[in-house]
């Protein structure tokens, strides 16, 4: 079963911006149209710097897009793991510059009149038993420590029973493709040029800067700035990093929910928000992460997700469903700064379940560097820290096991025969391991199965319909083309003797547990 666009696309036209076509002279090149790059680019112009913006789709088209749009600044790790990891000092401006960054996305909205269905709202991490809330507890007393105002609440506003939360004032909800859509408005209106259908193919650093090269054209620019999710190409940092999917139910409900953000302490949480700007009272409810390229059954995470819905709000009705990929840090601080090993290029990733507060944040913190106002932070990329070792190792081996043991292991065949329209699987074809692909019309696609950044080999991904690779996150379309970096290129075509153009197969079905996606009621 597909997947649906994410509700925000819903009744929002992006206006279409064009490709670059002539190579420019620039001080700031952006690479990336979601929050991080958008709010960048806006703030490099304001400072009167002649700025582009290089999209590879089209503005909000990726993670940004495809968001819970909980606008929260509290750090995904939790108040205690900062201040374990910084001290009270670093941990404090920490907190505090997650806090700046939330009310600069306040005043553009109020200042710039960006009709977002902005609201501010408090937030509430919520426990539904007595262990849970001892760790709340624990957490309220480091955010104290830290400077960031909250307090331990017995009612939390849920329409189910919960044993106790934590209340942080003053986060927000919004429609972030709207906002998306305001920022875009401001910053070109400041001067910055911004170019759609423009992905980045290559780059070269030399003591003037930085050359970027896209299909057409080239952009010379004194500083680079990657505010793509994960840095694009290979780069150290993405040892640190681990590509994580997670799943989102959009509900309709009998009546609204209160109007105020809710996680819960599970291990992966669950995250749920209203939406307030429609007639019919809707909700999304989200969770069920894992590992990109780790799940052979997507559909069961949906499954779960809609068995959490049912026991906690059993008159509702499921009426969308997606999901959307994020990156965590090894030591669950952010990488925001100069690239490794590079003079001009910065990046910013590692943002956890709190994007959008942490990718204004980059944004305010890379643009402040461009100024020479930046210096030595808990979170800059070339960091080290014990507290990393550990997930570090872990994720070096699992690559590894990926990259050797994905080649060893069984193909789902030596035929594309039985391949259903719309689906893909790795084949064993004329003697090579190939990632094929039947289009709704019946044609075969025939694919190296290799990722472009790292040679490890993709897995499809049935309820998306993508690519997915599990070493560093690239995602892919189904007949290869880069949805999803770190990967610069496409997969590689093969040529096969069961290529020829097919039609007739079956459209593929849902599996069994798909089906409780249908209906969350009792």
């Amino acid at each position: 079963m597909m997947e649906h666009n994410p509700i925000w696309r819903e009744g929002v036209r992006l206006a279409k911006l064009p490709r670059l076509e002539d190579s420019i002279d620039v001080d700031v090149c952006v690479v990336g149209g979601g929050i991080t790059g958008l709010t960048a680019a806006l703030l490099a112009a304001s400072d009167g710097r002649r700025v582009v913006l290089l999209e590879a789709d089209g503005l909000g088209s990726g993670t940004t897009g495809a968001t819970s749009a909980h606008v929260s600044a509290v750090p995904d790790i939790g108040y205690r793991a900062v201040l374990r990891q910084c001290g009270p000092e670093a941990g404090s401006e920490y907190v505090a510059r997650c806090a700046s960054a939330l009310e600069l996305m306040d005043s553009l909205v109020r200042a710039e009149r960006i009709s977002c269905s902005w609201d501010r709202v408090a937030a509430y991490w919520y426990s539904e038993d007595a262990h849970g809330v001892g760790r709340l507890k624990d957490e309220a007393s480091a955010a104290d420590r830290l400077g960031q105002e909250c307090r331990m609440v017995r009612e939390v506003p849920l329409p189910w029973p919960t044993a106790g939360g934590l209340a942080i004032p003053r986060q927000a909800i919004f429609h972030p493709l709207r906002y998306l859509q305001g920022l875009a408005r401001i910053a070109r209106a400041r001067g910055a040029q911004i170019f759609e259908a423009s992905p980045v193919l290559s780059w070269d650093e030399d003591d003037r800067g930085v050359v970027v090269r896209t299909a057409c054209a080239e952009v010379r620019a004194a500083e680079l700035i990657l505010a793509t999710h994960t840095p694009l190409g290979v780069n150290l940092v993405q040892a640190e990093l681990a590509a994580v999917h997670s799943y989102i139910l959009t509900l309709a409900l009998p009546k609204p929910l209160p109007a105020a953000l809710f996680w819960d302490t599970d291990e992966p949480y669950h995250y749920v928000r209203p939406l307030l700007d429609g007639a019919q009272p809707l909700a999304l409810v989200g969770g069920a992460d894992h590992k990109t390229g780790c799940e052979t059954d997507p559909q069961s995470r949906y499954a779960a997700l809609s068995e959490f819905a049912r026991r906690r709000l059993p008159e509702a009705t499921i009426t969308g469903w997606w999901s959307a990929q994020f990156y965590e840090p090894a030591d669950g601080m952010p990488y925001i700064g100069r690239s490794p090993l590079t003079e001009h290029v910065y990046i910013a990733t590692g943002f956890a379940g709190v994007g959008l507060v942490q990718g204004t944040m980059a944004a305010m913190d890379l643009v402040a560097q461009l100024r020479g106002e930046g210096r030595d932070t808990p979170w800059r990329p070339s960091r080290v820290t014990l507290a990393a070792a550990p997930r570090v190792i872990s994720e070096g081996v699992a690559v590894a096991m990926h990259w050797l043991g994905d080649r060893l292991s069984a193909t789902d065949g030596t035929s594309a025969e039985a391949l259903p329209a719309g689906q893909g699987r790795i084949l064993r074809l004329d003697g090579q391991r190939c990632a094929g692909y039947r289009d709704d019309d019946g044609r075969l696609h025939v694919l190296s199965p290799a990722c472009t950044h790292l040679g490890c080999l993709v897995r499809w991904n049935g309820s998306a319909r993508t690519w997915d690779c599990p070493c560093h996150g690239s995602r892919y379309a189904p007949t290869g083309e880069v949805l999803e970096g770190p990967a610069l290129s496409a997969l590689a075509r093969r040529e096969s003797s069961q290529a020829e153009p097919y039609s007739g197969m079956p459209s593929a079905t849902p599996a069994p547990d798909a089906q409780r996606l249908d209906t969350v009621k009792g």
